[in-house]
């Protein structure tokens, strides 16, 4: 289902890409939820706790990486992902790959 015809409550095009492609898709809490970034200029604190929810929800599920189609969330999860992640106590960082549509 693409191009404007996924479910927005439980979107699946993505995952349906990263299978085509051999990859397996992980579940975890923060999967379709918001980075936060269009709140970092404003509310920084508030921004990287929601970018650092899903960095830890996919680490923390062992996701070897994160895919998005979305600039923003790649930004957040990508270049903030020290400071999201600081003082959460996970020991390792994910990639985080821009795969755009």
């Amino acid at each position: 289902m693409l191009l404007g015809r996924d479910n927005p409550a439980a979107p699946s095009s993505l995952d349906q890409v990263v299978e085509a492609l051999g990859g397996s898709v992980v579940p975890y809490a923060s999967k379709n939820k918001c980075c936060g970034f269009h709140t970092l200029l404003v509310a920084e604190k508030e921004s990287l706790a929601m970018s650092g929810n899903a960095l830890e929800n996919a680490i923390r599920a062992n996701a070897d990486y994160i895919v998005t189609p979305c600039p923003l969330c790649h930004t957040a999860l990508d270049a903030y992902q020290p400071k999201a992640l600081d003082g959460r106590g996970v020991s390792r960082s994910i990639p985080v790959l821009h795969f755009p549509r």
